[in-house]
């Protein structure tokens, strides 16, 4: 087993009808990333939002980055590993570029949550060749104010 690390952003909105890259992950030189879960929550006050069903993608093979906040990753271990791949939370211009292949479409609804925890033989992978691996969200109906976590293993090197 490789390194555990968290990714995670707190109480960022997401505009309404526009699409939203949760998280974006850029793997090292000779470094392979493994995601184990994703975790997605809302913040509005339930007066505020309706219910609607949140479509979320994950996507590898991106070649430009979006403009989101660098996120420093956090070893699940209380060694303090520092993780050799980087990270982004909150892309509100996405990104874009390159030959990208969708590993996982979904949808949730927005004041339930998502919690996608996969099993071994269906984590999603994505190697410095394949540039970037992306949570997409794509254009709700109404701007949310999301938190979440993605549990991700980096293996090599």
């Amino acid at each position: 087993m490789g390194r555990m690390f968290t990714v995670e952003f707190n109480d960022v909105t997401v505009p309404a009808s526009a699409n939203f890259d949760a998280f974006e992950l850029a793997p090292a030189d000779d470094k392979v990333l493994i995601v184990h879960a994703i975790y997605l929550a809302q913040s509005n006050p339930l007066a505020t939002t309706d219910e609607e069903m949140l479509r979320a993608r994950i996507i590898r093979g991106h070649t430009s980055s979006g403009n989101g906040t660098a996120t420093t990753p956090v070893g699940v271990q209380s060694h303090g590993d520092t993780a050799g791949f980087t990270a982004k939370c909150g892309s509100t211009t996405i990104a874009s570029g390159g030959t990208t292949k969708t590993v996982h479409s979904d949808a949730f609804n927005n004041r339930s949550g998502w919690a996608m925890v996969f099993p071994p033989e269906l984590r999603p992978t994505i190697a410095q060749t394949q540039t970037y691996l992306v949570v997409r969200l794509a254009s709700p109906d109404a701007a949310q104010r999301l938190s979440g976590t993605m549990y991700v293993e980096e293996i090599g090197g």
